[in-house]
Protein backbone atom coordinates (compact mmCIF):
# COMPACT_ATOMS: atom_id res chain seq x y z
CA UNK A 1 0.00 0.00 0.00
CA UNK A 2 1.28 3.22 -0.87
CA UNK A 3 1.08 6.18 1.57
CA UNK A 4 -0.42 9.36 0.92
CA UNK A 5 1.68 11.04 3.40
CA UNK A 6 4.05 13.84 1.56
CA UNK A 7 6.81 16.16 2.67
CA UNK A 8 5.39 19.35 2.88
CA UNK A 9 7.40 21.01 0.11
CA UNK A 10 7.51 24.74 2.26
CA UNK A 11 9.82 23.10 4.84
CA UNK A 12 13.54 23.33 4.52
CA UNK A 13 16.26 20.67 4.26
CA UNK A 14 18.51 21.01 7.59
CA UNK A 15 21.23 21.70 6.62
CA UNK A 16 24.76 24.65 7.08
CA UNK A 17 22.64 27.01 4.54
CA UNK A 18 19.09 26.98 6.36
CA UNK A 19 21.13 27.42 9.72
CA UNK A 20 22.96 30.12 8.85
CA UNK A 21 20.04 31.95 7.28
CA UNK A 22 18.11 30.67 10.90
CA UNK A 23 20.95 31.66 12.92
CA UNK A 24 21.07 35.53 11.27
CA UNK A 25 17.03 36.00 11.48
CA UNK A 26 17.58 35.29 15.08
CA UNK A 27 20.48 37.33 15.89
CA UNK A 28 18.03 40.19 14.17
CA UNK A 29 15.53 39.42 16.32
CA UNK A 30 17.97 39.45 19.87
CA UNK A 31 17.51 35.39 20.10
CA UNK A 32 21.36 35.57 21.13
CA UNK A 33 21.48 32.20 22.62
CA UNK A 34 19.84 29.83 19.96
CA UNK A 35 21.70 32.05 16.95
CA UNK A 36 24.71 31.27 18.41
CA UNK A 37 23.98 27.79 18.58
CA UNK A 38 22.91 27.82 14.89
CA UNK A 39 26.16 29.14 13.99
CA UNK A 40 27.28 26.91 15.79
CA UNK A 41 26.37 23.87 13.80
CA UNK A 42 27.12 25.24 10.85
CA UNK A 43 31.06 25.40 11.83
CA UNK A 44 30.66 21.61 13.37
CA UNK A 45 29.40 20.45 9.33
CA UNK A 46 31.66 23.07 7.82
CA UNK A 47 34.53 24.28 9.40
CA UNK A 48 35.91 26.54 6.43
CA UNK A 49 32.37 28.45 6.69
CA UNK A 50 33.93 32.14 6.95
CA UNK A 51 31.09 33.96 7.92
CA UNK A 52 29.58 31.61 10.15
CA UNK A 53 33.07 32.19 12.56
CA UNK A 54 32.60 36.34 11.95
CA UNK A 55 29.11 35.50 13.60
CA UNK A 56 30.11 33.50 16.00
CA UNK A 57 32.67 36.28 16.65
CA UNK A 58 29.96 38.79 16.87
CA UNK A 59 27.67 37.11 19.57
CA UNK A 60 30.42 35.69 21.82
CA UNK A 61 29.71 35.72 25.34
CA UNK A 62 33.37 36.60 26.21
CA UNK A 63 35.67 38.55 24.24
CA UNK A 64 38.29 35.88 24.42
CA UNK A 65 35.95 33.52 22.50
CA UNK A 66 35.30 36.13 20.51
CA UNK A 67 38.95 36.20 19.58
CA UNK A 68 39.48 32.73 18.85
CA UNK A 69 36.41 32.80 16.35
CA UNK A 70 38.12 35.84 14.30
CA UNK A 71 41.46 33.96 14.36
CA UNK A 72 39.40 30.88 12.85
CA UNK A 73 38.16 33.30 10.49
CA UNK A 74 41.35 34.57 9.23
CA UNK A 75 42.85 31.68 9.18
CA UNK A 76 40.34 30.63 6.21
CA UNK A 77 41.11 34.39 5.18
CA UNK A 78 43.78 35.84 6.05
CA UNK A 79 42.56 39.58 4.22
CA UNK A 80 39.29 39.65 5.24
CA UNK A 81 38.86 43.18 6.50
CA UNK A 82 36.02 43.11 8.92
CA UNK A 83 38.08 40.24 11.10
CA UNK A 84 41.50 42.13 10.71
CA UNK A 85 39.63 45.37 11.93
CA UNK A 86 37.84 43.71 14.69
CA UNK A 87 40.66 41.34 16.14
CA UNK A 88 42.66 44.00 17.69
CA UNK A 89 39.77 45.74 19.50
CA UNK A 90 38.30 42.39 20.96
CA UNK A 91 41.77 41.65 22.04
CA UNK A 92 41.75 44.62 23.92
CA UNK A 93 38.40 43.66 25.63
CA UNK A 94 39.86 40.03 26.34
CA UNK A 95 43.10 41.30 27.66
CA UNK A 96 41.16 43.71 30.19
CA UNK A 97 39.23 40.89 31.24
CA UNK A 98 41.88 38.54 32.29
CA UNK A 99 43.98 40.96 33.82
CA UNK A 100 40.72 42.21 36.24
CA UNK A 101 40.13 38.21 36.87
CA UNK A 102 44.09 37.95 37.74
CA UNK A 103 45.53 36.31 34.46
CA UNK A 104 47.95 38.28 34.39
CA UNK A 105 49.57 35.81 31.46
CA UNK A 106 46.81 35.68 29.32
CA UNK A 107 46.53 39.70 29.59
CA UNK A 108 49.83 40.34 28.12
CA UNK A 109 49.15 37.82 25.42
CA UNK A 110 46.60 39.94 24.48
CA UNK A 111 48.23 43.40 24.46
CA UNK A 112 51.34 42.12 23.26
CA UNK A 113 49.47 41.30 20.13
CA UNK A 114 47.89 44.14 19.62
CA UNK A 115 50.84 46.19 20.13
CA UNK A 116 52.81 43.91 18.13
CA UNK A 117 50.20 44.67 14.88
CA UNK A 118 49.44 48.39 15.51
CA UNK A 119 52.39 49.57 17.70
CA UNK A 120 50.46 53.36 17.36
CA UNK A 121 47.97 52.22 19.67
CA UNK A 122 49.48 53.60 22.80
CA UNK A 123 46.83 52.39 25.34
CA UNK A 124 47.72 48.79 24.46
CA UNK A 125 51.55 49.72 25.56
CA UNK A 126 50.23 51.40 28.86
CA UNK A 127 48.50 48.22 29.28
CA UNK A 128 51.59 46.06 28.94
CA UNK A 129 53.28 48.73 31.49
CA UNK A 130 51.01 48.23 34.37
CA UNK A 131 51.28 44.51 34.23
CA UNK A 132 55.29 44.15 33.66
CA UNK A 133 57.30 42.14 35.80
CA UNK A 134 59.54 45.13 36.61
CA UNK A 135 60.58 48.60 36.52
CA UNK A 136 62.53 48.73 33.83
CA UNK A 137 60.41 46.71 31.59
CA UNK A 138 57.28 49.05 32.50
CA UNK A 139 59.60 52.04 31.68
CA UNK A 140 60.46 49.88 27.60
CA UNK A 141 56.00 50.11 27.33
CA UNK A 142 56.02 53.47 28.75
CA UNK A 143 58.48 54.84 25.78
CA UNK A 144 56.79 52.85 23.60
CA UNK A 145 53.16 54.31 24.50
CA UNK A 146 55.28 58.13 24.54
CA UNK A 147 56.40 56.97 20.81
CA UNK A 148 52.97 56.38 19.72
CA UNK A 149 51.36 59.39 21.30
CA UNK A 150 53.81 61.41 23.01
CA UNK A 151 50.79 63.96 24.01
CA UNK A 152 49.54 61.05 26.50
CA UNK A 153 49.54 62.55 29.89
CA UNK A 154 49.44 59.29 32.21
CA UNK A 155 52.51 58.01 30.25
CA UNK A 156 54.29 60.99 31.04
CA UNK A 157 53.50 60.92 34.66
CA UNK A 158 54.27 57.01 34.89
CA UNK A 159 57.54 57.76 32.93
CA UNK A 160 58.72 60.15 35.89
CA UNK A 161 57.34 58.27 38.48
CA UNK A 162 58.95 54.92 37.39
CA UNK A 163 62.55 57.01 36.36
CA UNK A 164 62.53 58.64 39.74
CA UNK A 165 62.11 55.03 41.06
CA UNK A 166 65.02 53.79 38.90
CA UNK A 167 67.13 56.22 40.28
CA UNK A 168 66.73 55.44 43.73
CA UNK A 169 69.54 52.61 43.92
CA UNK A 170 72.80 51.94 41.76
CA UNK A 171 71.46 48.63 40.25
CA UNK A 172 67.53 50.06 39.25
CA UNK A 173 69.89 53.44 37.78
CA UNK A 174 72.06 50.64 35.70
CA UNK A 175 69.01 49.07 34.92
CA UNK A 176 67.63 52.68 33.79
CA UNK A 177 70.61 53.31 31.36
CA UNK A 178 70.06 49.94 29.82
CA UNK A 179 66.56 50.56 28.99
CA UNK A 180 66.90 54.35 28.16
CA UNK A 181 65.91 55.28 24.30
CA UNK A 182 69.26 57.56 24.84
CA UNK A 183 71.46 54.83 24.48
CA UNK A 184 70.57 53.23 20.96
CA UNK A 185 70.43 49.40 20.62
CA UNK A 186 70.94 47.19 18.04
CA UNK A 187 67.64 45.46 17.21
CA UNK A 188 68.06 42.34 15.13
CA UNK A 189 65.25 41.82 12.95
CA UNK A 190 63.12 38.53 11.63
CA UNK A 191 60.44 37.81 8.90
CA UNK A 192 58.24 35.56 9.43
CA UNK A 193 56.12 34.52 6.44
CA UNK A 194 53.05 32.30 7.37
CA UNK A 195 49.18 32.35 6.30
CA UNK A 196 47.75 32.28 9.63
CA UNK A 197 47.82 35.60 11.65
CA UNK A 198 47.80 34.04 14.92
CA UNK A 199 50.91 31.82 13.98
CA UNK A 200 52.58 35.14 13.40
CA UNK A 201 51.62 36.33 16.29
CA UNK A 202 53.17 33.38 18.07
CA UNK A 203 56.29 34.44 16.81
CA UNK A 204 56.24 38.12 17.65
CA UNK A 205 55.27 37.30 21.70
CA UNK A 206 58.21 34.14 21.14
CA UNK A 207 60.94 37.05 20.05
CA UNK A 208 59.70 40.79 21.18
CA UNK A 209 61.29 40.96 24.88
CA UNK A 210 64.48 39.73 22.89
CA UNK A 211 65.18 43.02 21.32
CA UNK A 212 64.08 41.90 18.07
CA UNK A 213 62.27 43.44 15.40
CA UNK A 214 59.53 40.78 14.41
CA UNK A 215 57.65 41.78 10.32
CA UNK A 216 55.11 39.21 9.26
CA UNK A 217 54.10 38.69 5.67
CA UNK A 218 50.55 36.30 5.14
CA UNK A 219 50.76 35.31 1.61
CA UNK A 220 54.23 35.47 -0.65
CA UNK A 221 52.96 38.96 -2.90
CA UNK A 222 52.98 40.36 1.41
CA UNK A 223 56.78 38.65 2.01
CA UNK A 224 57.72 40.33 -1.19
CA UNK A 225 56.51 43.95 -0.46
CA UNK A 226 57.75 43.75 2.98
CA UNK A 227 61.05 43.14 1.58
CA UNK A 228 61.34 45.57 -1.43
CA UNK A 229 60.48 48.75 1.40
CA UNK A 230 62.32 47.34 5.06
CA UNK A 231 65.95 46.74 5.26
CA UNK A 232 67.02 42.58 4.37
CA UNK A 233 66.23 40.84 7.58
CA UNK A 234 68.87 38.92 9.29
CA UNK A 235 66.66 35.81 9.53
CA UNK A 236 63.47 34.55 7.68
CA UNK A 237 60.97 31.61 8.60
CA UNK A 238 58.91 30.53 5.95
CA UNK A 239 56.03 28.33 6.17
CA UNK A 240 55.62 25.23 3.76
CA UNK A 241 51.80 26.09 3.70
CA UNK A 242 51.38 28.91 1.37
CA UNK A 243 49.68 26.99 -1.38
CA UNK A 244 50.91 25.05 -4.18
CA UNK A 245 54.62 25.57 -4.69
CA UNK A 246 54.64 29.53 -3.51
CA UNK A 247 57.20 28.61 -0.73
CA UNK A 248 59.85 26.65 -2.99
CA UNK A 249 59.44 29.05 -5.60
CA UNK A 250 59.89 32.21 -2.65
CA UNK A 251 63.15 30.27 -1.84
CA UNK A 252 64.69 30.21 -5.15
CA UNK A 253 64.14 33.77 -5.85
CA UNK A 254 65.50 34.54 -2.63
CA UNK A 255 68.55 32.27 -3.01
CA UNK A 256 68.87 34.05 -6.52
CA UNK A 257 68.96 37.73 -5.12
CA UNK A 258 72.00 39.11 -3.62
CA UNK A 259 70.04 41.29 -1.38
CA UNK A 260 68.50 37.50 0.12
CA UNK A 261 71.00 34.83 -0.77
CA UNK A 262 73.07 35.08 2.83
CA UNK A 263 69.63 35.51 4.89
CA UNK A 264 69.26 32.21 6.78
CA UNK A 265 65.84 30.49 5.86
CA UNK A 266 63.99 28.13 8.28
CA UNK A 267 61.42 26.49 6.77
CA UNK A 268 58.11 25.98 9.48
CA UNK A 269 56.23 22.93 8.96
CA UNK A 270 52.63 21.95 10.70
CA UNK A 271 52.75 18.70 10.43
CA UNK A 272 54.59 16.32 12.38
CA UNK A 273 54.02 12.87 10.61
CA UNK A 274 57.28 10.78 9.71
CA UNK A 275 56.69 11.97 5.65
CA UNK A 276 56.57 15.46 7.18
CA UNK A 277 59.67 15.11 8.65
CA UNK A 278 61.12 13.48 5.78
CA UNK A 279 60.48 16.04 3.21
CA UNK A 280 61.03 19.02 5.56
CA UNK A 281 64.47 17.42 5.64
CA UNK A 282 65.11 17.27 1.73
CA UNK A 283 64.57 20.77 1.45
CA UNK A 284 66.59 23.52 0.80
CA UNK A 285 66.25 25.15 4.30
CA UNK A 286 69.04 26.11 6.47
CA UNK A 287 66.74 24.25 8.82
CA UNK A 288 62.87 23.03 9.58
CA UNK A 289 60.62 24.23 12.81
CA UNK A 290 58.31 21.40 13.64
CA UNK A 291 55.10 22.32 15.48
CA UNK A 292 54.79 22.85 18.20
CA UNK A 293 55.88 26.25 17.80
CA UNK A 294 56.86 27.13 21.81
CA UNK A 295 58.46 30.26 22.85
CA UNK A 296 61.66 28.35 23.97
CA UNK A 297 62.05 26.67 20.45
CA UNK A 298 60.94 29.80 18.33
CA UNK A 299 63.75 31.59 20.66
CA UNK A 300 66.28 28.36 20.80
CA UNK A 301 65.95 28.64 16.49
CA UNK A 302 66.67 32.61 16.30
CA UNK A 303 69.40 32.59 18.48
CA UNK A 304 71.46 30.09 16.45
CA UNK A 305 71.30 31.85 13.68
CA UNK A 306 71.10 35.36 14.74
CA UNK A 307 74.21 35.06 16.63
CA UNK A 308 76.14 33.66 13.06
CA UNK A 309 75.04 37.05 11.50
CA UNK A 310 76.01 39.48 14.20
CA UNK A 311 78.68 41.78 13.09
Amino acid sequence: MVSDRQTPPDLPTPGSASWLHDGVIAAKAGDVAGARQLFQRVVEAEPLNELAWLWLARLAAEPRDGVLNLECALTINPQNRIALKTLPLLQMHAGAAAAAAGDTTGARACFRSVAMKQPERDEAWLWLASLAESPPEAFEYIDNALRANPGNETAQQWRTAIEAELKSSPQNSTALARESPSKPRTRRSVLVVHDSPATCDEFKMALESEDITVISANSPREATEVLSRSAAPDLIFLSHRLGGNSSNDLLSEWRASTQTAGIPVVGLRDFTSFFGRLFGGTSRFDAVLHKPYTRERVHEAASRYLRKSEP
